[in-house]
């Protein structure tokens, strides 16, 4: 199957919609949290915003220069080259990262970290996106990086709110889709 702007629209549509939905029946059932407890009750959302992209930026420029050596410069190429025909541009970066962020915050931070702990869902997280793959070394070990910039997304959630969480996932994809599309 080949990667194509409209099957990416789709899976970032499902991701927002699916997975945020998804998360939001769960937290709905199954939470011990209201939605503005959630959401970071209490705390600014001028902090949280801010701390978000604080450790986006911070994280990304690790990412960023992690990827430019080896053996993760061939994670560069794999994801480069999957993209290569698809011509992203600036306001489709920003769309998916902002779908990304929503969806999958909601699902893995808000629904599913309050059950499971921070770095069982990290590592779910990874797993489920395919990063860990005994017959690629330098995609396992781009995906223990993330596993571990992934709790950092559980620690953002539980001190500091959804809002915030949301905002690292977002800014990390924006910096890492820039440098690979």
């Amino acid at each position: 199957m080949r990667l194509t702007k409209r099957r990416i629209y789709i899976l970032t549509l499902i991701t927002l919609f699916g997975m945020g939905g998804l998360g939001i029946v769960l937290i709905k059932f199954f939470g011990d949290s209201s939605f503005k407890e959630i959401l970071g009750e209490g705390r600014s959302l001028s902090g949280q915003l801010a701390i978000g992209v604080a450790y986006g930026i911070i994280v990304a420029t690790l990412l960023t220069f992690a990827l430019d050596r080896p053996p993760l410069n061939k994670v560069q190429d794999f994801f480069g080259d999957l993209l290569e025909d698809v011509h992203l541009n600036y306001f489709d970066v920003i769309w998916f990262s902002l779908c990304a962020g929503i969806g999958e915050e909601i699902l893995f931070r808000a629904a599913i970290q309050p059950h499971f702990g921070i770095w069982p869902t990290a590592i779910v997280f990874i797993l489920l996106h395919g990063y860990i793959n005994p017959f690629r070394l330098s995609l396992s070990i781009y995906g223990v990086l993330l596993i571990i910039v992934s709790a950092g997304l559980g620690y953002l959630y539980a001190y500091f709110g959804l809002v915030c969480a949301i905002t690292a996932h977002f800014m990390i994809d924006v910096i890492l889709f820039r440098k690979i599309r």
